[in-house]
């Protein structure tokens, strides 16, 4: 039975409910140097401030498929303070992207950030962090994960002198449709410590939703006719989420979701082993269970 959200009511409010909120102003760029995967550029450094960078192509054995690897020297005040080893790809240039840039201003320190690509299909852009203590005498290497995308570094998304890292939320891919099917809300974490946390939620970076929201305007008009709606539409219902508007997206979702979709509806909801077998599988007996849980465990719907 349809609420008081009918399809037609919700395409002609969307311009409505995507209020404009202008951003702040930009600030200066992060400093940073690109492997850019050509050769071009071979061996690099960079300083600023205290903080200087050697990034170079580390040569690999004439009879391997990974002939080089990225490497990043990052030594502060004149000692080195951390060796990064990529493990390079099939390129014979892999791309990669090393930044001096500030994540957390409770120490005394910028950060580095190191990007590299790992190669293969849909993947992978992978982050690793330099971060000081808060005293300054002592650095650590935090692991960012690997996210779908080219080599890419942090921004500073509410303009405030502090970068943080914005991506699509990796984990909307595949859920419910392919990948050329799934949409994906943006996720944005902050440096906390030692700790990547997600600030996603926080006021500061609604501006960016709305900018999601806006460009989703014209794929939700035409949801109907997409032969992979689910996936579109369980993007969209996360977006509103993000700008406290959940209630609306979730009846726009039930209104015009594919109840004959055969994509698995199931979830590994227990964890897994240390042989990454499943603990506990689940298996939801529609679309806007299944996204429900999903939400739920993804931390849209709190």
């Amino acid at each position: 039975m349809r609420g008081p959200w009918t399809h037609a009511a919700l395409l002609c409010g969307l311009a409505m409910m995507v209020p404009w909120t202008a951003p702040p102003q930009a600030s200066e760029q992060p400093s940073q140097i690109v492997l850019d995967g050509q050769g071009r550029y071979r061996d690099m450094e960079l300083r600023s401030g205290d903080v200087h960078l050697h990034l170079f192509y580390e040569e690999g054995e004439a009879d391997t498929d990974f002939p080089r690897s990225p490497t990043l020297h990052v030594f502060v005040g004149g000692a080195k303070v951390q060796v990064i080893e990529d493990g390079g790809n099939g390129f014979e240039w892999p791309r990669a992207l090393a930044q001096i840039v500030e994540m957390d201003p409770t120490n005394p320190h910028p950060e580095v950030l190191f990007s590299t690509y790992s190669g293969g299909a849909h993947c992978c852009n992978i982050r690793r962090i330099v971060t000081s203590a808060q005293d300054g005498k002592s650095w650590h290497l935090i692991e960012g994960g690997a996210i779908d995308g080219d080599i890419s570094g942090a921004r500073d998304a509410d303009f405030d002198g502090t970068f943080e890292i914005v991506h699509r939320d990796n984990r909307f891919l595949y859920t419910f449709a392919s990948y050329a099917g799934s949409t994906a809300p943006l996720q944005i974490f902050a440096l906390k410590g030692r700790e990547l946390v997600v600030v996603s939620f926080e006021e500061r970076f609604r501006y960016l939703h709305e900018q999601t929201l806006r460009d989703m305007e014209t794929d939700a008009g035409n949801v109907a006719g997409m032969h992979e709606r689910n996936g579109f539409l369980a993007g969209y219902v996360a977006v509103k989420y993000l700008l406290g508007q959940g209630r609306e997206g979730w009846q726009f979702m039930l209104d015009n979701y594919d109840r004959n979709s055969d994509w698995d509806l199931s979830a590994c909801t227990g964890g897994y082993d240390e042989d990454g077998n499943c603990r506990k599988n689940t298996r939801y007996p529609d679309f806007p269970a299944a996204l429900k849980d999903f939400l739920k465990r993804a931390g849209y719907i709190r």
